[in-house]
């Protein structure tokens, strides 16, 4: 079986001999020594303010609250549900708007299309890694004074024109999920140069308490990043540039295999920028023999997991039964085509191969 994910453990006696003296310190959580060399690590490898969080929800719900949002926040359909609840739990109403199909990620002119008088925000998701149009994005939130915030759960080890992803904005939240390229198993990074919301975020992460731990400063909430937690993030951040020079080179094999086949498109990544793929995604048109459903159980039967993601868009949620009438043409259209492919660092070569021969030859049974 070809899995969709296959999180990678690269010391896993190193990792068990530190947990081990973490056990036998009583040192679990509360900003230990873990937790301190993983937030140093990732501060100089983004070149950015970090900290670490119990899973990027969370953070992003603080980053939000942090940022002191009101009423709407402006926000593709087409991403992962908890882009949104974080805008629901910060207190504030999302808006949504429709994808740039070539780049799957928010289309800065329906951004300028959606600012009302009440619009504080934008939330930007950089989709499967893929960066958003940062700068005209963030000329937009500079013209009518909004925050800009990005959704970056994807995007650890993606570039814009040469910067790396967590460097930009107001803030950025990585996811660090067992799925994701840098993994804590459960847990999520913001980095940010706002000074004042950094040190929100401190202290908001560990119930609002004050400097002594006898009081509290604010209605914080209990986010903090485990140990343990942190251990598996420094086994993975030590080895995340190799992971990611594996990453790239699947990538190469699929878009080299896979970008004359006719009716499967491929995302496009903008020149200057680089693209973490989370997955590797493709649509399958209406000119392809199969539908996308079919191709996904035709690939089933042969062994290899893909994932429809993401199908429906959020709008089309039934938590979000409000906004179900909107109509999003070119997100509603990707969705309904998109398939993510496996590309894992634990992929061999023969892996992607054998994924590519399975589409290769369904596109070559039908005249």
């Amino acid at each position: 079986m070809i899995r969709i994910i296959s999180p990678k453990m690269n010391k896993p006696e190193q990792f068990h001999e530190k947990a081990g003296v973490t056990f036998e310190s009583g040192w679990m959580t509360n900003n230990g020594p873990h937790l301190k060399e993983f937030e140093d690590k990732l501060t100089n490898h983004l070149g950015v303010n970090s900290l670490a969080f119990s899973n990027g929800t969370i953070a992003l719900i603080l980053a939000l609250r942090g940022l002191n949002l009101s009423g709407e926040i402006i926000v593709p359909s087409f991403t992962f549900a908890a882009s949104v609840h974080a805008i629901k739990w910060a207190g504030c109403t999302p808006v949504f708007v429709d994808i740039d199909e070539e780049t799957f990620n928010i289309d800065p002119h329906k951004v300028t299309n959606a600012i009302t008088s009440e619009t504080s925000a934008i939330l930007a998701v950089h989709v499967f890694g893929n960066p958003c149009d940062i700068t005209e994005l963030q000329k937009v939130a500079n013209e009518h004074n909004l925050k800009l915030v990005f959704d970056a759960a994807h995007a650890f080890g993606s570039n814009y024109q040469g910067y790396p992803i967590g460097q930009f904005g107001d803030v950025e939240m990585f996811s660090t999920h067992a799925t994701k390229t840098l993994i804590t198993a459960e847990g999520g990074v913001l980095s940010t140069r706002n000074n004042q919301l950094l040190e929100y975020l401190k202290r908001a992460r560990n119930f609002g308490f004050s400097d002594d731990n006898e009081d509290t400063l604010m209605d914080g909430t209990n986010a903090k990043m485990s140990e343990l937690h942190a251990l598996v993030g420094l086994d993975s951040l030590a080895h995340v540039n190799d992971s990611f020079e594996k990453k790239q080179a699947i990538v190469a094999h699929y878009r080299n295999a896979l970008k004359n086949i006719r009716g499967i498109t491929l995302q496009k990544v903008h020149a200057g920028n680089t693209s973490a793929y989370l997955f590797f995604s493709i649509l399958v048109g209406s000119n392809f023999p199969l539908t996308r459903d079919q191709l996904f159980e035709e690939l089933a039967a042969n062994d290899i997991q893909t994932r429809k993601y993401f199908f429906p868009p959020v709008h089309k949620h039934s938590s979000y039964q409000e906004f179900n009438h909107l109509e999003l043409p070119v997100t509603e259209r990707v969705s309904s085509q998109i398939l993510c492919l496996p590309s894992h660092t634990n992929m061999s070569s023969e892996d992607v191969e054998k994924v590519c021969e399975v589409i290769t030859e369904v596109s070559e049974s039908f005249p």
